[in-house]
């Protein structure tokens, strides 16, 4: 963002050119924004003014407005990476976040700066290709965890079947043979 902005829409309370910023967002015509300024207190503002902010304040803004989005969106990816997986919930959101973060690094930059980049400084190609590495072992050792927790569980589970099934007697119940004796009429001695 540029140093602070002094223009006409600049010097008003931020909440009026929050406001400003809102209707210019959603599309409000420049007349309708300077019958609002008028009726809230602040007459004398004409259509130039207004487009020097959209041109200015507005655009810094919307570039805010973008980056709190971005920052919600991977706060609220970390909370559902963290809330929907049993074990290293930690773990795993951190490397979800750290990818993201080395991905947003990478398309900021084209092949061809970053390129000439690398060839200006290349002592950072080691140090970049070390943190992918290290978030590919994690996310792999995250996924074997994963499936020894799954693998342990079906083991319980088996054993806890077998258990069971160990523990009924062999034979007909008394139930049974009471049911079999009275379907076939059958007399017990």
């Amino acid at each position: 963002m540029s140093a602070r902005r002094n223009g006409t829409i600049a010097q008003l309370p931020r909440a009026i050119r929050d406001h400003v910023n809102l209707m210019l967002d959603d599309g409000q015509p420049y007349h309708a924004i300077i019958d609002w300024l008028d009726a809230n207190g602040h007459p004398g503002l004409k259509p130039d003014h207004i487009s020097n902010w959209k041109d200015g304040g507005f655009q810094d803004w919307l570039e805010l407005e973008r980056e709190l989005s971005k920052q919600e969106r991977l706060r609220e990816l970390s909370y559902e990476i963290a809330t929907a997986n049993e074990g290293s919930k930690t773990q795993e959101a951190a490397i979800q976040i750290a990818a993201n973060f080395l991905f947003q690094v990478f398309m900021k930059f084209d092949p061809d700066k970053l390129a000439k980049e690398l060839d200006i400084d290349p002592k950072h190609i080691p140090t970049v290709l070390n943190a992918f590495s290290r978030i590919n072992r994690r996310g792999s050792e995250t996924e074997l965890i994963k499936e020894y927790k799954r693998q342990q569980e079906q083991q319980r589970l088996a054993a806890a079947q077998e258990k069971v099934v160990s523990e009924v007697p062999p034979g007909l119940s008394d139930e049974g043979r009471a049911q079999i004796e009275h379907h076939y009429n059958i007399r017990s001695l």
